[in-house]
């Protein structure tokens, strides 16, 4: 099996120079705002609505590789929104409201609530790094970084770009070139930079970016995760097993589906239980490709589920 033989690129070291989140701009602030393509941000859109459930399993099992980093895990357990199965339920469900929100309105025209949505987060975002931040004299190990939103940018989009068949999509990398360019714009009104913008130079940048934050980020962190990172994973997928029968998702399984697709070494020696939830997230992943009207009927539900969260 291959392991980190490929050295580290210099655009992933050019990410990681820090960079206080108090030197965002405020939210009122429009970067560029008349040299956006609004037909190309729509196909981002119309490609994340046709793939609506492939995507959002994507950025779900994306988020649990995720929480390994420190850099990402060290903000949910300072805020306490998420460390219980039911506060996890209730943040990520606000979340996914938001990126419905996004991906379904016109985030270009600035009274829009797609555009309130993006100022809202981008504004949580600079009092948690700025509280987490406070007394510090040292511009080393800030919390809520340039870098670190360009971890939480790839947490967004990396497994998607990195393994869309794994998810059961098919498309063209046109199509990933419109949607990453919808990230563009939803990096550059979060707050981003455009140096660590990971969609601001398209496709095949970002492509990049993420193999190298998946292959000298996560996955090394994987091998020695920091000590919250149990007690917030599982309740992540604790959470998610309340809106479930049975339980379906276990913190393992969903890793050891990433690393399956990423051809790496599983780092958990499986259960029946988590070998079963293992097998059936790749069923569904099968179906999802093989059976247009269940993906359609669960694009439908999962929107219909959403904007009644936001509503």
């Amino acid at each position: 099996m291959e392991k980190y033989e490929r050295k580290i690129s210099s655009i992933l070291q050019e990410l990681q120079k820090e960079d206080d989140i108090s030197s965002y701009e405020e939210p009122g602030y429009e970067q560029g705002d008349s040299d956006i393509d609004i037909d190309k941000i729509q196909r981002g859109q119309i490609f994340f609505c046709k793939n609506l459930t492939n995507c959002i399993l994507a950025m779900m099992v994306s988020l649990v590789y995720g929480l390994s980093v420190s850099n990402l895990l060290d903000p949910l357990v300072y805020t306490s929104k998420s460390d219980t199965p039911q506060k996890s339920l209730q943040r990520y469900v606000h979340t996914l409201a938001h990126v419905m929100k996004w991906h379904m309105g016109s985030i270009w025209e600035h009274d829009s609530e797609a555009r309130k949505s993006l100022n809202s987060v981008r504004r949580m975002h600079t009092y948690v790094g700025r509280k987490m931040n406070f007394g510090k004299t040292s511009p080393a190990n800030i919390f809520m970084s340039q870098y670190d939103m360009s971890l939480v940018q790839c947490g967004f989009i990396g497994f998607l770009v990195l393994k869309p068949d794994k998810v059961g999509i098919t498309c063209t990398e046109e199509e990933l070139e419109d949607y990453m360019y919808f990230w563009k714009w939803i990096g550059i009104h979060l707050g981003i930079s455009n140096h660590n913008n990971i969609c601001y130079h398209g496709y095949r940048h970002a492509l990049n970016v993420c193999q190298d934050i998946d292959d000298f980020v996560v996955y090394p962190a994987l091998e020695n995760p920091p000590p919250n990172f149990v007690k917030m994973a599982q309740a992540f997928t604790d959470g998610l097993n309340i809106l479930t029968v049975i339980p379906l998702h276990s913190y393992k399984s969903l890793i050891s589906f990433v690393t399956d697709a990423s051809g790496k070494k599983r780092l958990y020696k499986l259960g029946v239980a988590d070998t079963f939830r293992l097998f059936f997230f790749k069923f569904m992943v099968f179906l999802l490709r093989k059976c247009p009207p269940l993906k359609y009927f669960l694009n439908r539900n999962l929107s219909l589920f959403a904007k009644l969260k936001t509503d």
